[in-house]
């Protein structure tokens, strides 16, 4: 019996200390992100910048120009949730129908971003 309360004791300790720690090994797995940035006509928009921001803390976590089909990929990215920007030559932010993506951990997420330039003031 003294045994057994030991070894009760233990592993709820070993949990315990898991939990105290943030011992997520979930969160540690990378996933990826596959998308194209694409006109509202369906035309891939090439050389178009995608960032990936943490809303957290306004950081830019990943950021790539497209392939001039549009097409874009991730790699190995930490699994959260993101703010995306799309901006064009110029670096003019663009409008799009995507603004925030959430990341599972181990999987590739495939996204079709519609892009337009930003409406002009009058």
């Amino acid at each position: 019996m003294k045994v057994l309360m030991r070894c009760t004791v233990a592993v709820l300790a070993v949990f315990l200390l898991a939990a105290a720690t943030g011992c997520n090994k979930l969160k540690e797995i990378p996933g990826n992100i596959a998308g194209i940035v694409m006109s509202p006509e369906g035309v891939g928009l090439g050389y178009i910048t995608v960032q990936l921001i943490d809303p957290a803390t306004t950081q830019v976590m990943y950021q790539m120009t497209t392939e001039e089909s549009g097409n874009f990929f991730f790699e190995k990215c930490e699994p959260l949730t993101y703010t995306v920007v799309i901006m064009g030559m110029g670096e003019v932010v663009m409008d799009a129908d995507v603004k925030e993506i959430k990341l599972t951990p181990g999987k590739t997420l495939d996204i079709k971003i519609i892009a337009t330039p930003p409406a002009k003031e009058s």
